[in-house]
This record gives structure tokens, sequence and C-alpha cells, in this order.
């Protein structure tokens, strides 16, 4: 089942990778099973609000991804003296293999340049079925350029480069951004997997802050990494 663009199915499987996870880091702080198990089911609605936002910035990624390919693809095939129409038809006939994402859609906009529709409604209709930016952008640039009787082939090379430019300029921001959120996330996990480590090595050493006054400091080391968490998931969130 899908809503504007998201997949229930793999939001699923992380949701069960999430359970595991959190009931095994509650489990090793606490070593109750019901304190575990509340934990991870009152922080399973933060998660899920994340993973939702994550799965569907990472599914635009691959639309925006595809969509330059498609521009490509568009720009060398009009350049030969082919048209919009059968270019749009070659890269429909790629199917999966291509466009993981857009084939379906692709097939539609086949249909609709067959029918005589203009091609800023053409990828308008993309825009509104994928709701992406990115396409709707490119739609308004077609609706002001083909009245105005602009190039059709040499605006769509232009477009191909720059958008192709631009990803590949967001993709090394994001891959040098990524660094200090994976430091962060291994940073937060050692402090549990340094208390199972002592619960395997020395268990009676661990075994008082399992207990009276123990739960106390658990709690507040519990707390700490919390926060410490929290910040540092919100500082490494950098809007570009």
């Amino acid at each position: 089942m899908k809503k504007k663009g998201f997949h229930w199915n793999t939001c699923f499987n992380y949701v069960l990778v999430y359970v595991f996870a959190a009931i095994c880091v509650f489990q090793a702080m606490f070593a109750r099973w019901d304190i575990s198990f509340l934990l991870m089911l009152c922080t399973l609605p933060v998660f899920l609000k994340k993973i939702k936002i994550y799965i569907r910035k990472k599914r635009q990624e691959k639309i925006e991804k595809e969509f330059y390919k498609l521009l490509s693809h568009i720009s060398v095939t009009m350049s030969s003296g082919s048209s919009l129409e059968s270019a749009i038809k070659e890269a429909a006939l790629l199917g999966k293999k291509e466009y993981k994402v857009l084939w379906k859609e692709l097939e539609s906009s086949y249909r609709m340049l067959q029918n005589n529709y203009s091609p800023e409604y053409v990828f308008l209709s993309l825009a509104k079925k994928t709701d992406n930016h990115e396409i709707k952008t490119f739609s308004e640039i077609l609706s002001v350029g083909i009245p105005a009787g602009i190039n059709l082939t040499g605006l769509i090379r232009w477009l191909s480069s720059a958008y192709r430019m631009r990803f590949d300029t967001e993709s090394e921001i994001a891959r040098i951004l990524n660094a200090p959120k994976y430091n962060n996330r291994i940073m937060m996990i050692m402090p549990v997997v340094c208390i199972v480590l002592f619960k395997q090595i020395a268990p009676s050493y661990m075994q008082p802050l399992y207990s009276g006054a123990g739960r106390i400091v658990m709690i507040a080391v519990f707390v700490l990494v919390l926060f410490a968490w929290l910040i540092g998931d919100k500082l490494g969130d950098i809007e570009y």
C-alpha cells in the first residue's frame, strides 16, 4: 500500500528491526523485560515519524536521480532528430531496468503524448504523481519556454547538464555531512556495547546496577545518552 510515494512494506521491515534492536538495548540497560517493552512502545511513535521522513526522502532522491537520467536520455535522443514522444517511448521500454521508480509513470506519460497532450502538461502530471519538486519546476519551465518559441532540444540539453551538476554536487555535500551523523550513532551505541560486554565478562560487577540505587544510576546514564543523541542528531541535521 502506498500513499504519496510512501512504502508501508519497507516501513514494516524497519519497524521489525527497530523493535528487536530497541528491546535488546533496553534489556541491556535495565535487565527487565517489562521495562524494555514499555520503553520500546513509548519510543516507537518517534521512530515511526523519523523513518517515514527518511523513506520519503530516499524515494525522492531516487526519483530525482532517474529524472536526471531521463532528461539526459531525452537530450541525446532529440539531438539525433527524434521527437520527445519517441524519447519517452524509448525510456518507457527500458522499464524497471533503468527506471525502477518512474517506469510506470513513464508509460503513462508516453500514452498522454500519443493522445496529443502538451509536454508541459505531461511533465506536470508526472510531478503530481511523484510529488517531486524538481519535476514540477521543469514542467513550469516548459510552460513558459514552449509558448515563447524556445528551442526545446537546446533547453532540455542545458537543463540536463545543470541538473546533473547539481545532483553530483549535492551528493558530495551529503556524503561529507553524513560522516558526523555516523560518528554520533557509533558513539551513542558504544555505552550499550560496553554494558553487554561487562555483563558477559564480569556479571557480578554489573549486578549492583540492576537493583536499589543502581537503578537510579542506570536511568541517569540512559537519560544522558538519550539527551546526547538528540543533541548530536540535531547538530548533524544541516539543510543545504
